[in-house]
């Protein structure tokens, strides 16, 4: 079953190295842990003042994005030991206020099991000189470890639990996509906001403010990409989209601009702005609410623990870093390798094959009776499936050999599905000149120069059964191909 992480960003698959696995601190150059060891040891003595023993200081593997470290340290009022986990971003531009309050907000509206936190530091003013978040270590073991020995009721309970959890995320809605911020209100309580994701490239320059101000300028142009356009609109989904392809676009010839190694070809967002177009104009975005999506809710970051031979419980679901609002079918990605677990065939698109083995088609069917019909169309349509990709490359960019792969296999997969599924699409192609302004903008001289030749943009129509006006644009969309 799956064991490895799923940020597509951590790995290249065009990497080649021995067969020696190195290290995270290697893999990511940073201080090796007998060196770290003693910040750590002084940190614990500064949190736990009181404390009368020794800490135990143990090395866990870690994640991509965080270092990961246990202690063990007594209880302040009982002095009893008590186990916790500290975890440290390995990168720069890691946001770990954003982190914190996705991780308060899901505690106080979802009953889904987590780790409380209990001391936390956004800044680099500390002995570690970096931010930190110290997290209470619950009991359990990995599902991806824990599955092969659980017997069938333990993996029933297990997949009615999974399930559950995609309900209760899903109950949570919000009328605009991106991440949740949190600040104090004057009476001590946090209050929440939900704003689109930053468009930061990973390998950029390490200067916060530098990335910052990329975005910024990202975020004046795509105000005037949406001039005219009813803010109230019900079509939030293509909207967020379009806003997010966009600013990567602006980010990346921004960024090549100002000499940066990390050059992308802003046509590449084009082309997928498109394809969010023809999906919207499939009628696929008629959900227009977003949903709390764990968008790494996989058997690595959940806790089991079993208590009998009749059951196993779900006692913790980690990492909730990567949590968003996003599109209802995003938080539908089905947990298929419960019942379809094949290592020689990794592909989603076979999760709703009917499985030979009459206990994993009870676990499939047991999954299916308890999210419902929405789910089950989310989960298993070939069409949703290529959409959370999309909303993966939206959210990311192209940071890595795997977000380039997935790009092509959706601009090789699509146009095929779109024939077979949706053959009545409809385009609309509306003559409109470009400003000033929007040329100036994209900073490409050789797409600037095209796109000033053709002065045409091209809109897709909703088509839902007869035409409908309002329709959003995107730069240089062409239609069909």
């Amino acid at each position: 079953m799956p064991s490895q992480c799923s940020k597509s960003s951590c790995r290249s698959t065009h990497s080649v190295g021995s067969n020696v696995s190195p290290t995270s601190t290697e893999t990511y150059e940073q201080v090796p842990y007998a060196e770290y060891l003693p910040a750590v040891r002084k940190l614990c003595h500064e949190l736990w003042p009181s404390a009368t023993e020794d800490f135990v200081i143990e090395r866990l593997n870690g994640g991509c994005f965080n270092r990961i470290i246990g202690i063990t340290a007594p209880d302040p009022a009982t002095q009893v030991p008590t186990r916790y986990v500290l975890r440290i971003p390995r990168f720069l531009y890691a946001r770990p206020d954003l982190e914190l309050a996705i991780h308060h907000y899901v505690q106080e509206h979802t009953p889904i099991p987590m780790p409380h936190i209990i001391f936390s530091d956004s800044t680099a003013a500390n002995v570690l000189e970096t931010p930190y978040v110290v997290q209470a270590r619950l009991p359990g073991i990995k599902l991806s470890d824990a599955f092969d020995t659980l017997n069938h009721d333990q993996r029933k309970d297990v997949v009615q639990q999974w399930a559950r959890i995609i309900l209760e995320e899903q109950a949570i809605k919000n009328q605009t996509a991106g991440v949740v911020e949190a600040t104090e209100g004057p009476d001590g309580t946090r209050i929440y906001n939900v704003r689109l994701w930053d468009t930061r490239c990973p390998f950029a320059s390490p200067s916060l403010q530098e990335l910052y101000d990329v975005e910024l300028a990202s975020d004046r142009i795509v105000l005037k990409m949406f001039d005219g356009v009813d803010p109230a609109s019900d079509r939030n989904v293509l909207k967020m989209f379009l806003t997010q392809f966009k600013r990567w676009a602006i980010s990346s010839t921004q960024a090549n601009r100002t000499g940066d190694i990390y050059d992308l070809n802003a046509e590449w967002y084009t082309r997928l702005g498109n394809i969010a177009m023809d999906m919207d104009a499939a009628g696929l975005f008629k959900d227009n609410n977003h949903h709390l999506c764990h968008c790494d809710l996989e058997s690595y970051n959940v806790l089991v623990e079993v208590h009998d031979d009749d059951s196993a419980e779900i006692v913790g679901v980690l990492d909730w870093d990567s949590a968003v609002f996003a599109p209802i079918f995003v938080s539908c990605a089905p947990p298929w390798w419960i019942w379809n677990w094949n290592k020689e065939d990794m592909d989603e698109a076979r999760a709703n094959d009917t499985p030979a083995d009459p206990e994993k088609q009870e676990l499939k069917a047991l999954f299916e009776d308890i999210v419902g019909p929405q789910v089950i169309k989310y989960a298993y349509e070939p069409e949703y499936r290529l959409a959370r990709k999309l909303f993966g490359l939206a959210v990311d960019g192209l940071a890595s050999s795997e977000h380039f792969r997935e790009m092509d296999e959706i601009f090789e997969e699509w146009p095929r599905l779109k024939a077979q599924r949706f053959p009545t699409l409809i385009y609309a192609i509306t003559e409109r000149p470009i400003s000033n302004f929007e040329m100036q903008s994209l900073r490409d001289r050789e797409l600037a120069l095209r796109i000033a030749d053709k002065t045409k943009t091209a809109t897709s129509a909703y088509h839902s059964g007869d035409d409908r006006e309002g329709l959003l644009c995107i730069l240089d969309c062409k239609g069909p191909q």
